[in-house]
């Protein structure tokens, strides 16, 4: 029964968690050793809301962490809400058209579309926030598409790890594939 109440504590448990999700990839990840801080956590999560919750909820989820880690990173303000935005839209567009089951592969097709997406729509919007505001942009390193596929790694591998959690508590990803009727 959807009360007043249960949708309060809804929204307050969503905001917990996006707060916690976001501290935990700003606090802790980003001072891992041995590139284990490119880890994108944020936008593995977002990719698994979006495929068990739908868009809606998973806007939110962009909206609220873009606008989290916008306060607590050094890209220009609105960089990361623009990205995720753009992102999920992105992304959606490939799981409603593109992909018909909920398997591992699917999974990692997505999260492979996601960090490649972010990783392009962040450099855009910081780039364009930049020239706007007419301050000298983030200086882009040597070894920026390193970085981006070690990313594209480890997302993957906690992509898998997530999955295969999800699965083991529940049958909710088993592949179902479209029937023709």
């Amino acid at each position: 029964m959807n009360t007043p109440k249960n949708n309060y504590r809804l929204i307050i448990f969503n905001v917990l968690a996006a707060l916690i999700l976001v501290f935990i990839q700003v606090g802790f990840l980003t001072g891992l050793p041995f590139g284990l801080a490119s880890l994108n956590l944020v936008l593995v999560a977002l990719v698994f809301i979006l495929v068990f919750t739908g868009l809606e909820t998973a806007f939110y989820w962009a909206i609220g962490l873009g606008f989290l880690l916008d306060l607590f990173t050094f890209y220009p303000f609105g960089s990361h809400l623009i990205s995720f935005s753009l992102t999920l839209l992105a992304v959606f567009l490939l799981l409603e058209k593109f992909f018909t089951n909920r398997s591992l592969y699917s999974f990692l097709a997505l999260v492979t579309a996601a960090s490649v997406f972010y990783q392009l729509f962040l450099l855009a919007a910081s780039g364009l926030i930049d020239v706007f505001s007419g301050t000298p942009g983030i200086a882009s390193e040597m070894n920026f598409w390193l970085a981006a596929g070690r990313e594209l790694a480890l997302n993957l591998a906690v992509a898998i790890a997530i999955y295969y959690f999800q699965n083991f508590l529940s049958n909710r990803l088993k592949p179902v594939f479209l029937q023709k009727v």
